[in-house]
């Protein structure tokens, strides 16, 4: 399995630990650039960006490859063309984290509590933090100094 991060360097072992074999960086996925067919390099993808890099991601797939997109932070529209799907075959697979049903949430939470190594990584994840941390938690965030989600204890 394969990671990419924007900061290689610094989450390379913590992706690892995940179960990632190889960590590339983000520009190895989208440099700027997008093709309507791009060399084949993945089977699928999970992708929490949306945009620009989805697009990208969407030309690099492999025969009756898949994405499962579950975010737009890079952006909600996604500049491609019909290429992958119909000379590739590939699926682009929405996942919505809204309105699913909770029996669907609680299987996916028990399939990440038992089968992925999220157990092993919990102490650099979980982050519980008074109101008055917030500020300086949010620049630790800006700066890359930090991951994984923030819980304020009210």
């Amino acid at each position: 399995m394969k990671a990419s991060t924007g900061n290689p360097e610094d989450n390379k072992e913590y992706l690892k630990k995940l179960g990632a074999n190889e960590v590339l960086s983000r520009k190895d996925i989208f440099n700027g650039e997008i093709k309507p067919l791009a060399r084949e390099r993945f089977a699928g993808a999970v992708d929490p960006v949306g945009g620009e890099p989805s697009a990208s991601i969407l030309s690099q797939l492999q025969y009756e490859g898949s994405v499962a997109l579950s975010g737009l932070t890079g952006g909600a529209k996604i500049p491609t063309n019909v290429y992958p799907f119909i000379l590739r075959g590939i699926s682009l697979i929405g996942i919505d984290s809204v309105n699913c049903p909770m029996e669907t949430r609680k299987r996916v939470w028990l399939r990440m509590a038992n089968d992925l190594k999220i157990k092993e990584c919990f102490d650099e994840i979980e982050n519980l933090l008074s109101l008055d941390e917030v500020p300086e938690r949010l620049q630790d965030l800006l700066n890359n100094q930090k991951r994984g989600r923030m819980v304020v204890k009210l």
